[in-house]
């Protein structure tokens, strides 16, 4: 009697670690039911190997029909490894069956890895017909190891699907085509289950369904193919490599190697011999979680068989608890209250939701999503099953790692390119030219102010090389931003020149979903930048003043720019006055501080200060300081950068010994007075400046209103902790009984947490 050859492998204490995978996302919606005009809000976060990822700035999503055609579009900043978006559903749109994709640059090396979520949009008409979920349409089997061999035992693990990919629950027996009865089969899970049986050469199996016509083909049958089987066992994995006794191996020289992480931890050569199989015993404990991938080699290198196992050592869970509190004052009958306890971290970047109890449970989780199942539509209860248990629910682990298509081949015809891997965030790089030689300037300072929809504003302060060049990194901004410059040689003058700039980060992603190719509408071209007195982002026209044609009236003297703006002792005389109203400055973009700096003679920096030249303490050898004053109110140097000469009306300045400067600055005042703006709009038409798109604006899209229609009852996607025990309180309508909550994220060290719960008020 033959026994099977026992070959026990260790792995080496010098292994190294494992290289990184590619990205992966988990998106974490605020609802399940999608409707037309709904304000969809969402928080994406972006993993390497289970732990925050640090690659991408990126982040793109886009909603597209059955038909392929696209129906938004959304580019996001990831702050923090975590995207805080969302994006509203056409209240146009019709019922029917629409896709979320979305993807960082990183995962466009790999398809597979390409976040794709099916959902149905309840809208005006049908586009599709409305889908009836529960109801059989495919099976798909999938043999361990890929085949079916002949002669030897199999396990096949099953997918049983509705039309739309949804789990189905079945019961049958696999039979040949004459009806002969083999094995009986059943879901263990919703829409998965296994079946072993030995299988025939020649010989064609069915899965026919009980109380129905259905019937379903499993692969043909193959001969003298190696046979891999996987079984999860304390401290490793147990691999069994088999062959056909009956039939004779014409080359028996293998190698087989395991992976997890795209790191090889075993390579060995091996060879049957005489005998009909191999077993081998690897230990994994000093192997990280995730997927470790056997896979068997001929001696070409040719791949014939791959198996992937999961590894669980659970350092990639977050061990936290989410309690409710009672509420007795009765004023606050509809207020709930929980405590989310800690075990031995702060968690950040965590995303809160609470829905009606009779609205659907998403189809992932955190955990299967990134780690598991990638694809996997299943109810948060049944991943419970299969996360947490004993060897027998490991085991289904690995079924369902089996199951799992492979989304390279399945998205094959999916058409992603962008131009390049993005840097990080949006940048801006670009030459200065002197506008009159048109030669480059060497050296000098470029001044950039950006300035957005929402009122934020930046300046960078650039060096400019020998060759004339800058750059800026790390440009966030959402909507559309204006660029205002100036720029001043290696003595400090302000010159007229051109700049030829080119914000990059912002070109659109080709994308295609399906067999269909889709080109972003809207696609913006390079894009040139001009800050100088010659640039104009758009045709502008000078508004010139009204004139009175009514001669009946009298004449009316015109009040100075003095009087609109001073009052008290600003009101006095002073040394320099420049009126920016009746002689508007050339130098627009200019800050303040260097425009003053440029015109007023008896003043200059010493220290990061305002100091006249022309006074000193005799004591220190220090000039004195000048007091600073915008709008006849204390100012420091910081907030005058801010300022653009031409925002300025006046500026005023006073000699020493002025009364209004106190005994804090001897060395006299500097008034600045800015214009007023008007009341309808804050445009400034008359400046060069350029506007840009920078990341999709989500104004409006952030936390939701209480009771959107009583379907997402609530919604927190910047909740941070910052303590071992957390306070989280909303309101519930009183005329919701029971609602169910999803709070989902991970902690300062990068763990997961996925926390699901049903209750009643």
């Amino acid at each position: 009697m033959r026994f099977p050859f026992l070959i026990f492998l260790f792995l080496l204490p010098f292994i190294v670690i494992a290289a990184p995978d590619s990205e992966r996302l988990y998106i974490h919606f605020d609802r399940t039911d999608f409707r037309a005009g709904d304000v969809v809000r969402f928080k994406a976060y972006v993993l390497l190997d289970g732990s925050p990822s640090e690659r991408s700035t990126h982040f793109y999503i886009q909603v597209f029909n059955e038909k392929g055609a696209s129906v938004y579009t959304g580019h996001y900043p990831v702050l923090g490894a975590t995207v805080d978006g969302g994006f509203v559903l056409q209240d146009s749109l019709m019922s029917g069956n629409y896709y979320i994709q979305a993807f960082t640059p990183e995962m466009l090396s790999n398809t597979s890895d390409v976040y794709v979520k099916n959902i149905w949009i309840s809208g005006s008409g049908f586009r599709t017909e409305p889908r009836v979920s529960g109801v059989l349409s495919t099976m798909q089997f999938f043999p361990e190891g890929g085949r079916l061999h002949a002669d030897q035992l199999n396990l096949v693990v099953f997918r049983s699907m509705d039309a739309w990919g949804n789990p189905v629950a079945v019961k049958g027996n696999i039979q040949t085509m004459d009806g002969q009865i083999i094995a009986p089969f059943q879901t263990l899970l919703p829409g998965l289950g296994v079946v072993r049986f030995k299988a025939r050469s020649g010989i064609q199996y069915r899965a026919v369904i009980d109380s129905s016509t259905l019937s379903f083909s499993l692969p043909s049958v193959v001969t003298g193919a190696i046979q891999l089987q996987i079984e999860t066992e304390p401290g490793g994995k147990k691999f069994q490599l088999s062959r056909n006794p009956k039939i004779k191996l014409t080359n028996d020289v293998f190698r087989l190697k395991a992976s997890i992480r795209g790191q090889n931890v075993y390579d060995q050569e091996i060879s049957f011999g005489t005998y009909p199989s191999l077993v081998g015993h690897l230990l994994t404990d000093s192997l990280p979680s995730g997927i470790l991938l056997f896979e068997l080699f001929d001696e070409a290198g040719n791949s014939l068989v791959k198996r992937p196992s999961f590894i669980d050592r659970g350092e990639w869970v977050a061990p936290a608890l989410l309690q409710q509190h009672r509420v007795t004052n009765a004023s606050t009958s509809d207020s709930t209250r929980f405590e989310l306890s800690l075990a031995d971290s702060v968690m950040s970047s965590v995303s809160f939701s609470v829905m009606n109890a009779d609205q659907a449970w998403p189809d992932e989780s955190i955990l299967s999503r990134l780690l598991l199942l990638n694809d996997w539509p299943l109810d948060p209860k049944d991943v419970s099953i299969f996360l947490e248990g004993d060897n027998w629910n490991k085991n289904v682990v690995e079924w369902l790692l089996m199951a799992s298509v492979d989304r390279a081949t399945s998205l094959r015809s999916i058409k992603l390119s962008v131009p390049s891997v993005t840097a990080a965030y949006l940048s801006m790089t670009g030459l200065v030219y002197d506008v009159r030689s048109n030669e480059r300037m060497e050296g000098g300072d470029l001044t950039v102010l950006l300035e957005t929809q929402s009122g934020a504003s930046k300046e960078w302060s650039l060096a400019l090389t020998e060759k004339g060049a800058f750059s800026i990194d790390s440009i966030v901004y959402a909507g559309m931003g204006s660029f205002y410059g100036y720029y001043a040689d290696r003595r400090g003058k302000v010159r007229s020149v051109r700049v030829e700039a080119r914000l990059s980060g912002i070109d659109t992603v080709n994308l295609g979903l399906l067999t269909t190719t889709i080109e972003r509408a809207g696609r913006q071209q390079p894009i040139v930048a001009r800050y100088n007195e010659l640039f104009s982002g758009e045709p502008q026209a000078k508004v010139l003043a009204p004139v009175d044609l009514d001669r009946s009236k009298s004449p009316v003297s015109e009040v100075s720019t003095e009087e609109k703006y001073t009052t008290g002792v600003f009101r006095e005389a002073g040394k320099v006055t420049i009126d920016n109203i009746t002689n508007p400055v050339n130098d627009k973009s200019i800050n303040v501080v260097d425009y003053i700096k440029n015109r007023i003679q008896q003043v200059e920096i010493q220290g990061g200060r305002f100091v006249n030249r022309k006074n000193m303490s005799l004591s220190n050898g220090q000039k004195w300081q000048i007091g600073l004053f915008v709008n006849e109110q204390p100012a420091d140097m910081n907030y005058l950068r801010t300022i653009r000469a031409m925002d300025v009306a006046l500026i005023k300045f006073f000699e020493a010994g002025f009364v209004g400067s106190g005994s804090n600055y001897p060395g006299g005042a500097l008034a600045i007075y800015l214009k007023d703006k008007p009341e309808s709009s804050s445009a400034r038409p008359e400046t060069p400046f350029y506007r840009g798109p920078g990341f999709t604006d989500v104004k409006g899209v952030g936390k939701s209103v209480y009771g959107d229609e009583e379907r997402q009852l609530y919604w927190d996607p910047t909740m941070v902790l910052d303590r071992s025990k957390n306070r989280i309180a909303f309101k519930i309508p009183e005329r919701v009984s029971a609602f169910r909550f999803l709070l989902t994220g991970f902690d300062s060290r990068g763990r997961l947490i996925w926390i699901q719960q049903e209750l009643s008020k």
